[in-house]
């Protein structure tokens, strides 16, 4: 049995992107409780203290990239634009575009081979902790771990899709949709 609150917050996101949340109303409906432990989650998943919205957003889309759920990237990119991460700045980076400062390609990129396990990872590492510190890199390292949580989990209930990168938007309307207000 949902609570009155879980349904009335669950009502909220389905009517402002029925398509991105309507699998969260089910899993709440069968596993009671879920809700609340996925709002303690949200607390990890949103530590900042030293770094910046523009990195930590910008590790956490590199990551979700990896894991493959298109879903999970609008999500990120939507409340990555609505923190006020300019919406060319995640566009350069997911397709990798030279154009895009050397510290936000390094969130990126430190998100995306943190996420792959890439053998290039400890390099990575030696420039994040050189440009930002120890703080700085266990923050962007928390960023791109937690964002393995909803493509995972997708995939595990059998609902995670593929990422295709010519079907996400970078505008301030879907952006607005993830708004709570």
């Amino acid at each position: 049995m949902i609570s009155w609150l879980e349904r009335t917050i669950l009502k909220r996101l389905s009517v402002k992107a029925a398509d991105q949340y309507a699998w969260l109303y089910s899993v709440s409906k069968v596993s009671p409780g879920v809700f609340w432990k996925l709002a303690g989650f949200s607390l990890l998943a949103t530590h900042r203290k030293q770094t910046s919205p523009k990195l930590i957003h910008l590790a956490r889309i590199g990551a979700m990239q990896v894991y493959d759920c298109g879903a999970c990237v609008q999500i990120a990119i939507d409340f990555a634009v609505k923190s006020g991460v300019a919406p060319d700045t995640i566009r350069a980076a997911l397709t990798q575009e030279e154009s895009l400062p050397m510290e936000e390609q390094l969130a990126f990129d430190f998100g995306a081979a943190t996420a792959a396990a890439d053998p290039d990872l400890a390099e990575c590492i030696r420039e994040v902790r050189s440009a930002w510190g120890d703080g700085v890199h266990a923050e962007l390292a928390l960023a791109a771990a937690t964002g393995a949580v909803f493509p995972t989990w997708k995939r595990g209930l059998g609902i995670a899709s593929a990422c295709d990168l010519a079907e996400l938007t970078f505008s301030e309307s879907s952006a607005a949709a993830q708004d709570d207000g």
